[in-house]
């Protein structure tokens, strides 16, 4: 995931920081979404949560990535889902 600075909110500041808060290490069914959406917080220098970054969300392996694209909410958090391939191991 990446964020791009031309939110349209740039008054919390310009994102800086993208730390993950949810949705890492899960395991599931093959060819099912994973229960927990990937979420991310997007904050400033200073720590304070950045509204309206853009996301774009990368798939590197197998699966498929509902949300290619996202924003921020108020509190600098975006989310994706994703949908695991039908192979075993990891994706």
């Amino acid at each position: 995931c990446s964020t791009d600075v031309s939110g349209p909110d740039q008054s919390a500041g310009v994102p800086t920081a993208l730390q993950v808060i949810g949705g890492q290490e899960q395991s599931g069914i093959p060819n099912q979404s994973l229960p927990i959406p990937l979420t991310v917080r997007v904050v400033s220098q200073a720590g304070s949560p950045v509204a309206g970054a853009r996301l774009v969300w990368q798939n590197n392996g197998g699966g498929t990535l509902y949300d290619a694209e996202s924003r921020t909410n108020e509190l600098g958090i975006g989310q994706a889902r994703f949908r695991l391939g039908d192979g075993q191991g990891m994706h």
